[in-house]
C-alpha cells in the first residue's frame, strides 16, 4: 500500500534546492492509542506544526491500518505507543514547486521525550575529531535511562573516547515516551546515534539494515514495539 500525492510545500522547495536532485524524507508521528480489540480510539500528532498538509492527507490511510495491540498475561489489552510514518517527497519534473509523496515505511514503538544534545569538546575540536558514535541504550518503564553504550561495529572507525563518553554523558540526561499496555509503561531499548562534525553542513548517516532507510543524528530506532502492524510497516514501496 502507498500514498500518492502533489502537494506545494514552500518550505520543502527551500530544502529541494539545497539538497539538489536528492529526494526529500521527513517523519511524521502521531501518539496512537488502541482499544482491546486493535482499533484506534485516538491518533494525536506529535508535533501539529510538523507538515500539516501531508499529515491531513495520510491520516485516513492509516486509520485504515490493521494493529495487534499489546497483551498482557496473553490477552490484547488497551495500548498506547507512537507511530512514526517516513513520507519520500520526489520532485515533479513538470512544476519545481510540486512533489509527488509518497509513504516510504511506517513502524511503531518508544520515542523521544526528552533530549539534551551533546556539547562538542573543545579539546576534540582542537585536535579535529569528529565521526559518528551509535549508543545501545535501555531504559525503564517510565522512559529513564538505565544504561547507554557504544556499539564499536556501527560507530565510526577509531572514534575518540571523548566523543564517546560525550555522547553517552549526554544520552544519560534523556527520557523516552515509553509504551503501555493497560495503562503501565513497557521498559524497552532502542539505538540513539550522536554526530560530531567540525563542519556546520557536514551530515553523518547510518543504514541499520539494508532494507531500511537512513538515519540522521538524534533519531532513535527502536528495537521492540508491543504493536503489531500488520499493514504499511516495512513492505511499502
Amino acid at each position: 500500500m502507498r500514498v500518492l500525492l502533489i502537494v506545494v510545500l514552500s518550505s520543502l522547495a527551500v530544502a529541494a534546492r539545497a539538497a539538489g536532485n536528492e529526494p526529500i524524507q521527513r517523519n511524521i508521528e502521531w501518539t496512537l492509542s488502541l482499544a482491546a480489540d486493535g482499533k484506534i480510539e485516538n491518533l494525536k500528532p506529535v508535533d501539529r506544526e510538523n507538515l500539516p498538509e501531508v499529515r491531513k492527507q495520510i491520516e485516513p490511510i492509516v486509520r485504515s491500518w490493521h494493529f495487534t495491540p499489546g497483551k498482557i498475561n496473553g490477552q490484547p489489552a488497551p495500548t498506547e505507543t507512537t507511530l512514526n510514518v517516513s513520507v519520500r517527497f520526489d520532485t515533479d519534473a513538470a512544476n519545481p514547486l510540486s512533489y509527488r509523496v509518497h509513504i516510504a515505511s511506517a513502524a511503531t514503538g518508544p520515542m523521544y521525550r526528552h533530549l539534551v544534545a551533546p556539547h562538542y569538546p573543545t579539546a576534540a575540536q582542537r585536535s579535529h575529531d569528529e565521526g559518528e558514535v551509535m549508543l545501545w541504550v535501555t531504559f525503564d518503564a517510565d522512559g529513564r535511562i538505565v544504561s547507554a553504550k557504544n556499539v564499536p561495529q556501527m560507530s565510526a572507525d577509531h572514534i575518540s573516547p571523548l566523543l564517546v563518553e560525550t555522547a553517552i554523558d549526554a544520552v544519560k540526561k534523556w527520557t523516552f515516551r515509553t509504551e503501555t499496555v493497560g495503562g503501565r509503561g513497557v521498559a524497552s531499548e532502542a539505538l540513539v546515534p550522536i554526530c560530531f562534525m567540525m563542519s556546520p553542513t557536514a551530515e553523518c548517516h547510518w543504514r541499520p539494515r539494508p532494507d531500511k532507510k537512513p538515519v540522521r543524528s538524534g533519531e532513535a530506532i527502536a528495537l521492540s514495539s508491543v504493536v503489531g502492524l500488520d499493514t504499511g510497516e516495512a513492505h511499502l514501496p
